[in-house]
């Protein structure tokens, strides 16, 4: 990627690819140094994350003048490169770009010296790799072989994966027993570092042996200047991957089994439960993915824990309450439906049992599921109001529990007028999860408290509560569907300030992210509020494609079970004329039938009016629940 500073009208924000935190930051940083900077990127292709693909579009749209990107892919990157190319940004090279012409590679076997290779042979090479880096440096290391340079005068056309597998069998036939065998065993790891492959291999010598292949040229290289983690080729390694696979399938589970678990004890949970289901060690995987979920969940990883929860067979989640608790909430969050109904049911067979304390106690993640999938405020708000277990002073999981709860509280709380009793409630969700790190229940903390002053007419003080929330968030660009709740709350508040200039670069940054994970209460807010904008702004093109998104997903949402839709308020939005002068509020009259869903304007949304009066009628429950601990 060439420097973006001298094509300002490339760096202009598009909706949906305003950046996260990191990288401004990442802009800063390479802005303020004063000597040429070049980023290199392998293997793009494994990159999907949306919000990651996000980063890299706004990033490379705004690289200062002395900075470079190199990007090495299989397939061209979603970064935009259309805008990028078009704007002499970006020049990209294919591979019949980087292929060596026959006088490159007359020179690259002339450069090895203690290789002797004839004109005829060379040119044979060329004419079967047809210029091909990786074949090229294959046949420089198996010409060692007799049958190699036999094979050059043999007529018959390889494929370019049968000559690979032929040379690199070479390759390695030519390496002593004990490099073969380091070789094999190691070509089963993602990443290579001398204390993962001792692990792995019973060597002692792995770090000279990793240095050795590397000088040697043997498809191995360095990720670091430390040489302390290293990466074969992609082509080498599943080659050798391939042939241990056919040779000794216990083999294949020993590495893997033996690379779960020296990266368990390293902390990395990520490769551990990729070895772990590897070699089919569901036990160990569950195991690792319960214990990692608690911060996953409480700093909103959600995405990263439904992966991995996708992997695992359900009696393995089954079989573990904590961790089919933690992949509930996921799941809910996330709003996957399908997904989550046989966690639902698996949790109402145990209800009242338990310990919520142990979250072994299925009820606060039942009751959020009453809530957010049947609309049933009542059934919800009977499970929650506990005071003796939500004024407890826990700390981890338990917190961010008992915060999401308390949550649900503020919520009851509003619908029923009781603002006071949803202040002490929100107070409570604030102190549970600042003592369980929970970034993701803060971000929903936030919204309702300023739902509550937006309700109470205190329009200012909710917005500069947003603002200052918003400020205070440092989620990584994983982490961002924390910010997208508050965000969701904030362009709600700054479309009835009649603040469109501060609206519309949250809309940007933010409207995917909310879409993805937000709640449907949220999302109505905040998505009518943005088609508003752009009917304000005379995009009402814009406007409607908002309206149409929003629907999309209320008819998704009856389609999968859920008991309300905005059909009401988007067919009052589609009817309500677009006019830059016209009041920026929704008229109350015109979503008079809309009264299960919502309503922007000065008062609160109509569903939780609704519910006030089926809130009144709730009690606590009596009994003790109790669920005996797995």
């Amino acid at each position: 990627m060439r420097d973006g500073a001298a094509h300002p009208e490339a760096a202009a924000a598009r909706v949906g690819e305003a950046p996260p935190d990191l990288a401004n930051w990442m802009l800063d940083a390479l802005s303020g140094m004063d000597t040429h900077a070049s980023i290199f990127l392998d293997e793009f292709q494994a990159l999907r994350n949306e919000a990651i693909l996000r980063f890299f579009r706004f990033l490379l749209s705004r690289l200062p003048a002395h900075a470079h990107v190199f990007i090495g892919s299989r397939s061209l990157p979603e970064i935009g490169l259309a805008t990028l190319l078009v704007n002499r940004m970006a020049t990209v090279l294919r591979a019949d770009d980087l292929r060596f012409t026959p006088g490159e590679v007359t020179q690259f076997f002339a450069e090895s010296k203690d290789l002797r290779v004839s004109a005829e042979e060379v040119g044979a090479i060329y004419r079967r790799t047809e210029g091909w880096p990786a074949g090229l440096q294959l046949f420089r290391l198996g010409l060692g072989s007799p049958e190699v340079r036999t094979s050059l005068v043999d007529p018959e056309d390889h494929g370019p994966r049968e000559l690979a597998e032929y040379l690199t069998d070479n390759v390695v036939t030519l390496q002593s027993p004990r490099i073969q065998e380091f070789l094999f065993k190691t070509s089963l790891l993602r990443r290579l570092s001398a204390p993962l492959c001792a692990a792995v291999t019973g060597f002692g010598d792995a770090q000279d042996i990793l240095e050795q292949l590397e000088r040697s040229g043997l498809f191995v290289r360095a990720l670091d200047s430390d040489n302390r983690w290293f990466k074969y080729h992609g082509l080498f390694s599943s080659f050798l991957a391939d042939s241990l696979h056919r040779s000794s399938e216990l083999e294949v589970v020993s590495v893997h089994e033996r690379a779960a678990r020296w990266y368990l004890a390293q902390h990395l949970p990520e490769e551990a439960i990729y070895h772990a289901l590897s070699c089919r060690n569901f036990s160990l995987a569950a195991a690792i993915l319960s214990e990692w979920s608690s911060r996953l969940i409480s700093n909103a990883e959600l995405i990263t824990l439904e992966r991995w929860y996708d992997r695992l067979p359900f009696d393995h989640v089954a079989n573990r309450p904590v961790l089919a608790i933690k992949a509930a909430y996921s799941l809910m969050f996330l709003r996957r439906r399908a997904k989550l109904r046989p966690l639902v049911d698996l949790m109402d067979q145990h209800a009242g049992c338990g310990d919520i304390l142990q979250t072994t106690s299925p009820d606060l993640c039942r009751a959020m599921a009453r809530l957010l999938f049947e609309d049933d405020l009542h059934a919800a708000l009977a499970i929650i109001d506990r005071p003796e277990v939500l004024q407890q002073e826990v700390s981890g999981f338990p917190a961010f529990e008992l915060g999401a709860a308390c949550n649900v509280l503020s919520f009851g709380r509003i619908a029923a007028g009781d603002f006071e009793g949803a202040r002490k409630s929100l107070m409570q969700a604030r102190a549970h999860s600042e003592r369980g790190a929970g970034s993701f229940v803060m971000g929903y903390t936030s919204a309702v408290s300023g739902a509550r002053l937006i309700v109470q007419g205190k329009l200012d003080e909710a917005i500069e509560r947003y603002r200052a929330d918003m400020l205070a968030q440092h989620a990584p660009l994983d982490k961002s569907f924390a910010p997208a709740v508050m965000a969701a709350a904030q362009i709600w508040a700054l479309y009835e300030a009649n603040d469109l200039a501060a609206l519309e670069p949250l809309c940007a940054q933010f409207q995917r992210g909310i879409s993805e994970c937000v709640t449907l209460d949220f999302i109505a807010l905040a998505y009518l509020s943005i088609s508003r904008m752009h009917d304000a702004r005379g995009r009402s093109a814009e406007a409607q494609e908002v309206l149409d998104e929003l629907e999309r997903m209320g008819t998704t949402a009856t389609s999968t079970g859920w008991s309300r839709r905005p059909t009401g308020s988007v067919s009052a939005a589609r009817c309500w004329p677009a006019s830059s002068t016209a009041p920026r509020r929704w008229p109350s009259a015109s979503l008079r039938s809309a009264r299960r869903w919502i309503r922007t304007g000065s008062t609160w949304p109509t569903t939780w009016r609704a519910k006030a009066s089926a809130a009144s009628a709730w009690r606590s429950p009596t009994t003790t629940m109790r669920w005996p601990r797995s």
